[in-house]
């Protein structure tokens, strides 16, 4: 898992925040693994100055918890793993 962003210093706007990933040639037809997006999304809202010390906590938290996508080991699909941060965030706003 890794995030990355396109910054210019002194752009008037930024540019993507995205994850880097890799797909495996063995990685099931449709599957769209999380692995670096909630990073990504951490890192922008830090980029920004908001919540993103939240968003980081929740995508930790869900993984340590088990909550993981084939990817990484789980068996969850990447919705039920944006569910489960997407309502950790929430309960910590």
């Amino acid at each position: 898992m890794a995030a990355s962003a396109n910054l210019a210093p002194g752009g008037a706007t930024p540019g993507p925040f995205e994850p880097c990933t890799a797909r495996r040639p063995t990685s099931p037809a449709g599957e769209s693994p999380t692995r670096g997006e909630g990073w990504s999304a951490a890192v922008m809202l830090e980029h920004s100055g908001d919540a993103a010390s939240r968003v980081l906590s929740a995508v930790e938290e869900t993984y340590r918890e088990g909550t993981r996508t084939r990817d990484v080991g789980g068996t969850a699909s990447t919705v039920e793993v944006g569910d489960a941060v997407a309502a950790r965030v929430a309960r910590a706003s």
